[in-house]
């Protein structure tokens, strides 16, 4: 690194935050905050629906097929897990220079694509043995691949 300034958000651990608890992806984490290893990219931006934008409202509105916006809603990205929102509260350990531009983004994402899922990790889930908190998620990703649009209310739409 000789003659190169650190990166505002170089390699380091900081605090995530679970947003999606009952993902199979985040089974056997309790902890609503959890350390992760980030390595400068990449920084999701997930869109979502906002809460008075429902489908049944939707499909009011606009005399919409209810199936479609049904298949709609199923076919959105969740966030599972986000790097928390306070700047101040986001590194653990490392070098921060300016957190705002990571605060409050995805961290986890799965989405959800035709039949299947992609799962999307920001975070190196597994980095020369240092990141062990955080290898379950990659295995119950894995372990639980026909399960991972349980616990989402938009997948239950879906017959």
């Amino acid at each position: 690194m000789h003659g190169r300034a650190p990166d505002p958000v170089a390699d380091a651990a900081r605090r995530a935050q679970a947003v999606e608890r009952t993902s199979p992806i985040l089974y056997g984490y309790s902890d609503v905050h959890i350390p992760v290893y980030f390595n400068t990219a990449p920084l999701f931006t997930v869109a979502t629906a906002p809460e008075s934008d429902t489908a049944s409202r939707r499909v009011a509105q606009n005399n919409a097929d209810p199936a479609l916006e049904k298949e709609l809603t199923a076919q959105r990205a969740r966030v599972i897990l986000r790097f928390t929102p306070r700047v101040d509260s986001l590194l653990i350990s490392g070098l921060l220079d300016n957190g705002t531009e990571m605060a409050g983004r995805a961290a986890v994402v799965d989405a959800p694509v035709g039949k299947g899922h992609v799962v999307l990790f920001g975070i190196r889930p597994m980095w020369r043995y240092e990141t062990q908190g955080s290898y379950a998620m990659l295995l119950n990703a894995m372990l639980n691949w026909n399960a991972l649009g349980s616990g989402s209310a938009a997948r239950a739409l879906v017959p």
